[in-house]
């Protein structure tokens, strides 16, 4: 059968069908191709212009606020010494240990000062705040009492070491800074004109050596072992090192023996060699680094150690014995100490010891700073166990606990803990300088730690102790926390 001319035209329509879908799938897919980068491009455009406009928009208005906070140009000297004072320029060539870091001081600079845009802060009398930013205080050391200078050390914002800044203790004003390259070297003091920091480094094969540098312009002045062992590992450690004045330095080994040196030569003078054996030793806190079986009195007149049995007090000057305690430790007994220090007054001398071995017992004793008479104290009514401690007033004293903010005010007289008292976070409780006041170094109420105020806070011990009540030490002052 002859087919028809239209079944052959169909039948050549549905071979070419599927070509010309493909033709026609493939201009579609070109023109959304060349669409979609118009759109593309129209976008960016867009998008492009918004951004250009929102970044001269705020141009604009920075440059409007800019100019509304400028003052004339009569109080731009008295703005920019205010700024600096608060946020000291960086000086390079004060330091040669840390160029161009933003921390370091301006030497004369007082932190009282306060720029124009600073916010107002309502401080309690007696808070010095410091020019430098440290983000925590580790430990205080103080040369000439409250009315002399302080050293405060802190770990490095860059790199590893310590930061040793000085300033006078009353004014806050700036002295120098010190920066070592060790973060272990964080037993220090300080000498009562604010020249002299000697810092304790840590070679324990060698005999730990006496680092002393040169407050103003922070160079290391002499390293000294004093207790030289490379030839002997008998040698007992060094321990601690204090200032009794401005040109000697006192250094004191594990044995309970000390010596006497010329600053800043260190050349030795006189010395005490070391009494105790069998297991005694001399040591300081590992945490709140104050001694616990010895001490120097802050115009470093008078210095008690442990001797074995009993303290002897010494004058740090001459070396020469003025007085003794009774033998409080027994045949056959060992002693753990926590902590020791003499009365703002300087009458009294405290310690606080567990002994073991028959007969012993957890006790706060106190003797006579100038006989060495036994003055009081007995069994503590309620186990403690203090980090150290210092003297808050005339009858309290303040238990560091571990070197954190909390700590415990304890009765000399009833020999019990009446209240607890912390500092603002961060913040840390220090014994230095020891007349009675308690001190601290505490952060402002918004704390940031890379621009925030640290301050150092001190203040007498209040008149009657509440009870049960939790205090809370800040820039602002004491108030009470919480009722247990």
């Amino acid at each position: 059968m002859a087919r028809s001319r239209y079944s052959d035209e169909d039948d050549e329509d549905r071979e070419d069908r599927p070509k010309k879908k493909k033709r026609r799938r493939d201009d579609d897919y070109d023109d959304r191709e060349e669409g979609g980068n118009k759109g593309l491009l129209i976008g960016g455009l867009v998008g492009g212009g918004v951004l250009l406009l929102a970044v001269i928009v705020l141009v604009v208005v920075f440059a409007a606020q800019s100019k509304k906070s400028l003052p004339d140009e009569a109080d731009n000297e008295e703005v920019a010494n205010d700024r600096n004072a608060v946020n000291p320029v960086p000086n390079p060539k004060q330091n040669p240990f840390i160029p161009n870091n933003p921390s370091v001081p301006k030497i004369g600079s007082s932190p009282q000062a306060k720029a124009k845009d600073d916010e107002p802060v309502k401080r309690a009398p007696g808070t010095i705040v410091l020019a430098v930013k440290v983000q925590n205080v580790n430990q205080m050391a103080s040369g000439g009492g409250p009315s002399g200078f302080t050293a405060v050390s802190s770990f490095r914002d860059r790199g590893l070491g310590m930061q040793f800044d000085v300033i006078q203790t009353a004014t806050g004003i700036v002295q120098g800074q010190v920066i070592t390259e060790s973060i272990a070297e964080d037993v220090f003091s300080l000498s009562p004109d604010g020249k002299y920091l000697a810092v304790m480094g840590v070679e324990p094969f060698e005999g730990n050596p006496v680092n002393l540098y040169s407050v103003a312009d922070g160079k290391l002045i002499k390293k000294h072992q004093p207790y030289y062992k490379k030839n002997d590992i008998t040698i007992p450690d060094l321990i601690w090192t204090g200032f009794p004045s401005k040109d000697r330095l006192i250094t004191v080994n594990h044995s309970g023996g000390f010596d006497l040196w010329s600053v800043p030569a260190l050349e030795r003078i006189a010395g005490i060699p070391g009494p105790l054996k069998f297991g005694a030793r001399c040591d300081i806190n590992l945490f709140t680094k104050t001694p616990v079986n010895f001490q120097m009195t802050p115009d470093g007149k008078s210095f008690a150690i442990f001797d074995g049995t009993g303290f002897t007090f010494y004058d740090p000057i001459t070396m020469k014995q003025m007085a003794r305690t009774p033998e409080f430790l027994r045949p056959n007994q060992n002693a753990l100490f926590s902590g020791c220090g003499f009365s703002p007054d300087g009458s009294k001398f405290a310690v606080y010891v567990q002994t073991f071995g028959k007969g012993g017992a957890i006790e706060l004793r106190l003797f006579d700073a100038k006989t060495g008479a036994d003055a009081g104290g007995g069994p503590v009514n309620k186990i403690q166990a203090p980090a150290g401690f210092a003297w808050w007033g005339p009858n309290h004293l303040v238990f560091w606990e571990g070197g954190v903010s909390s700590a415990k005010v304890f009765d000399v007289a009833n020999r019990q803990v009446v209240c607890t008292v912390r500092t603002s976070i961060p913040g840390k409780f220090q014994a230095i300088p020891s007349n009675g006041q308690l001190w601290a170094s505490v952060a402002d109420g918004k704390f940031d730690p890379f621009n925030g105020k640290t301050a150092l806070v001190h203040l007498d011990a209040p008149n009657v102790f509440q009870l049960s009540v939790d205090w809370e030490l800040s820039q602002t002052g004491l108030q009470p926390k919480a009722t247990k």
